[in-house]
């Protein structure tokens, strides 16, 4: 609740934005999942940039902790998404998270 209600008082532009530094505080006891193709992972590998993915990943993995941030595959018959996911699905990206 206080992350929703932060994001639209302290963070709109437009429509509202959480920061890394909002979820660092209000993390415990939270899961998080990757996204679709507009997440932060997603649009990394999307653009080409794997390691800035991977790294990516790692940051939200460490804010949310191990086994509490999933990297999230969709399949809606996009070409854009079959090559993301086979990103997601690399060798390098065991272990960063579920």
């Amino acid at each position: 609740m206080k992350i929703v209600s932060r994001g639209f008082v302290d963070g709109y532009y437009y429509k509202p934005r959480v920061d890394m530094e909002l979820l660092e505080t209000y993390h415990e006891g939270l899961i998080a999942l990757s996204a679709c193709l507009a997440g932060e992972v997603q649009r990394n590998l999307a653009r080409g940039f794997y390691e800035e993915a991977k790294e990516t990943a790692r940051r939200y993995q460490s804010c949310f902790g191990e086994g509490n941030f999933f990297l999230e595959l969709q399949d809606h018959g996009l070409a854009q998404q079959q090559l993301v996911n086979q990103q997601l699905l690399r060798r390098e990206f065991n272990g960063i998270a579920q």
